[in-house]
């Protein structure tokens, strides 16, 4: 026995109970057995290792042999010894040795003594019985078998995914081998099975050699691949058991990636339901899988099956988007101007949405739900803004806003002014612009992603009943902008309770709060580097005129032109 300890202190490796043990050795030293509890209320014999390591035990034991019509058996008790080899030396040739729980790996006659190597299962008992070689009926018989054949064939971009079952049930004879047919050009990956010893694949044909001569059940298990078109008519790879008098089983197929299987075409088989043609095929989960049983006729008959795939672009997963995007701008008309820029973000695996300014915008401030924050910076110049994740069972929404300045060229009657908004990385289900701008000038839309609509306030929750968005209620919302401005007490399209103070302006109770707030945060004496981060509001002042878009897609730059007509005074 071969022994492996992996800690040090003492070990007991117990004695495979019913052996009669006269001598025992460690490494080649003389040792004695112990009497050591077996946890059922018992003892059992031991030997006690005392170092880390590998240690070889070796155990001279006596088992009684039994002879019944000259045929002689023992028996060796269970061990749970995960590995179990037995090599066993009889007199005389032309002997044949049976084994239960277990199975002969190897057999050599060499002058008046025959070798035999045996191969036994962890805690099942051996058996052995041997005796001369006797030429039974069976073997002298021609072979006579039949054999069910069960595949599942997935058909990729590349090649075609075979896995299939094959049992051989002999109905008359013996066989130390099993010869399957495959298509040309399919190349085996994996060919098992309990009483498999070696396969060799050529020329369309997998030669299966056995351990030794079988005349009962054969089951083997064959995976492997063929190269097939991407789409349109593919033919379907069978394997064959060559010989079998009648083959029966069935074949299921399916398409692996984005695609369908529009039509077929068969001869030999007939479809069927996936649940009737046993596990392999019953586990299979695909709804788009069809299955067919093979008409019981003989492994020479033919059998067909194509079948005419389409497939289908790949489209990404939507792990996130902008609900909704609104935009407040302030023109002058000097050229400058002053953007708000609010995005409703749903998010379920992103943390962070890249937001590209135009390339003359100065950032002003940046916002992440309320909260102003110092934005990262990304390859290309966009800005980096945490957003939340969706959990189980919740919905996460995240209001980003983002305000800038920039500075364009001065306003001159006849001519036209370009508002460009910011780019996020993600696409927007529908925006909404508010333009303040200078009673001089009036703006008329050219066309392009925008349309002049009557102003609308936020249909996203987040945005509707934020109180750091802004965007109050625009009166006229024509083309041209009418005078108007802000209603008093508008703030995000809804009304200011009564009582409440000013936009922009706190409570006392609520300042005295923030006040403390703030001490607490800092009166641990840790100092900030850099600017503290604050949130600068858009003034809502001079006539204005809604716009409106819907469907924007990720990292594009909506844009409104107009054109100026300068007002009589």
């Amino acid at each position: 026995m071969t022994a492996d300890v992996f800690q040090s202190g003492w070990a007991s490796l117990p004695v495979p109970a019913g052996l009669r043990v006269s001598r025992a050795e460690i490494d080649g030293r003389p040792v004695s057995l112990l009497a050591a509890p077996d946890g059922r209320g018992g003892t059992r014999l031991a030997v006690l290792l005392s170092r880390e390591g590998r240690s070889l035990v070796t155990l001279d034991v006596s088992l009684p042999v039994a002879s019944k019509a000259a045929i002689e058996s023992l028996v060796l008790p269970p061990s749970p010894a995960a590995v179990q080899r037995l090599a066993i030396e009889l007199p005389g040739q032309e002997l044949a040795l049976n084994v239960t729980g277990g199975f002969v790996a190897e057999t050599a006659a060499s002058g008046r003594v025959t070798r035999f190597s045996v191969s036994g299962r962890p805690n099942e008992p051996m058996t052995l019985s041997w005796g001369r070689r006797r030429e039974t009926p069976a073997a002298s018989e021609p072979l006579r078998f039949r054999g069910t054949v069960t595949e599942v064939v997935g058909l990729g971009e590349e090649a075609s995914q075979v896995s299939a079952q094959v049992a051989v049930e002999i109905l008359q004879g013996t066989t130390d081998r099993l010869s399957l047919r495959v298509p040309d050009g399919f190349a085996v990956g994996q060919l098992s099975g309990p009483l498999v010893a070696d396969w060799e694949s050529s020329s369309g044909e997998v030669l299966v050699t056995l351990l030794e001569p079988s005349g009962g059940p054969i089951g083997v298990t064959v995976t492997g691949e063929s190269r097939a078109p991407r789409d349109g008519k593919i033919p379907v790879p069978f394997i064959r058991l060559a010989g079998a008098e009648r083959e029966t089983g069935g074949v299921a197929v399916e398409v692996l990636g984005a695609g369908e299987i529009t039509s077929h075409s068969a001869s030999g088989i007939d479809r069927t339901d996936s649940s009737e043609l046993g596990e392999l095929i019953r586990a299979r989960q695909s709804p788009a899988l069809l299955a067919f049983r093979l008409r019981p006729q003989s492994s020479d008959a033919p059998r067909a099956l194509d079948v005419t795939v389409v497939r289908y672009a790949t489209q990404a997963v939507l792990l996130a988007n902008v609900q909704e995007a609104r935009y407040t701008a302030l023109l002058a008309e000097d050229g400058k101007g002053l953007v708000e820029a609010v995005y409703a973000i749903r998010n379920s695996q992103r943390s962070f949405v890249a937001i590209t300014l135009p390339p003359s915008a100065t950032l002003w401030s940046a916002t992440v739900d309320g909260r102003p924050t110092r934005p990262g910076h990304a390859d290309g110049g966009a800005l980096l803004l945490p957003i939340l994740k969706e959990k189980r069972g919740t919905e996460a929404v995240s209001v980003v806003k983002v305000t800038y300045a920039y500075r364009g060229d001065p306003w001159r009657d006849g001519q036209f002014a370009a508002l460009q908004l910011p780019a996020p990385d993600l696409p927007v289900s529908r925006s909404g612009l508010v333009v303040h701008h200078s009673p001089r000038f009036g703006l008329r839309l050219e066309p392009g992603p925008f349309r002049v609509e009557a102003f609308e306030p936020p249909q996203t929750t987040a945005l509707r009943f934020a109180p750091f968005v802004a965007g109050g209620s625009v009166t006229g919302g024509v083309e041209g902008g009418v005078a108007g401005g802000v209603v008093g007490g508008i703030v995000g399209g809804l009304p200011r309770a009564p009582g409440a103070p000013p936009r922009g302006e706190r409570a006392p109770d609520q300042q005295t709060l923030d006040l403390v707030n703030e001490y607490q945060r800092t009166k641990g004496g840790g100092s900030v580097s850099g600017l503290l981060p604050i949130d600068v509001p858009v003034p809502l002042v001079g006539p204005s005129i809604y716009l409106a878009s819907e469907l924007a897609p990720e990292g594009k730059a909506l844009d409104a032109r107009f054109r100026l007509e300068r007002r009589e005074k």
